[in-house]
């Protein structure tokens, strides 16, 4: 792995440096060294009509600066209320896997009774998995909405402005939605969590049997 780490990095960069090569051999050949792309104002953009010192031309335009810079700011923190109620959410599912099962005895011996089966020792676990993979699906349904009703009230001007804080609320929020909870699994583990208060080491020190787990139902789930 390490050295397929390596290998991956320098091909990565190499295909970077090469592509942006190319870039700039067509640029020369196509002569669009200078050129430059004026965006049409949004159909959906409230504003008014504005004359450019520049050129002496009326443009559409924010209304205010400063209006549309807040307006931004709060569509963020909207969006982050929503990444940490997604974070409590998922925490609050992996308190499940934690909760002892019925044939479950004394931990000083093997922990289970004989007749305890598989599936009764881990349905909890399993039980875990299956909550988190229908927060991840309607969260990540409720944001899409959410997003795109957001960005709109933004008022953004022109399409690219649209599409970047859209991309930006939507990678963010995907990235916790989805792999919170396996990092969660991998690494934080032995950190009380804020709900039970207590620590949850893995067991034997190995938590690559639980992510598996997690992955297994998680992946088949949205597949």
């Amino acid at each position: 792995t390490f050295q397929y780490s390596i290998y991956v990095g320098l091909w990565s960069i190499s295909f970077l440096e090469t592509w942006h090569r190319r870039e700039n051999e067509l640029h020369f050949l196509w002569s669009t060294s200078n050129l430059s792309s004026i965006e049409e104002p949004r159909p959906m953009f409230v504003g008014e009509l504005k004359t450019q010192a520049e050129t002496g031309k009326q443009v559409l335009d924010h209304v205010s600066g400063l209006r549309y810079a807040l307006k931004r700011g709060v569509g963020m923190a909207a969006s982050s209320m929503f990444i940490i109620l997604t974070i409590a959410s998922a925490l609050a599912a992996q308190v499940v896997r934690y909760l002892p099962p019925d044939c479950y005895t004394d931990p000083e011996s093997s922990g289970f009774s004989e007749d305890c089966t598989v599936f009764q020792a881990k349905k909890f676990q399993l039980l875990s998995s299956v909550l988190n993979l229908l927060i991840i699906g309607i969260y990540g349904q409720l944001f899409e909405h959410f997003a795109m009703s957001c960005t709109n009230w933004e008022n953004h001007r022109t399409q690219s402005e649209f599409d970047n804080a859209l991309v930006a609320k939507n990678f963010l929020f995907q990235f916790v939605n989805n792999y919170f909870v396996l990092f969660y699994i991998a690494f934080l583990r032995e950190i009380k969590d804020p709900i039970s208060g207590a620590a949850h080491p893995c067991e034997g020190g190995n938590c690559l049997p639980d992510l598996q787990q997690q992955l297994l139902v998680v992946f088949t789930g949205k597949t």
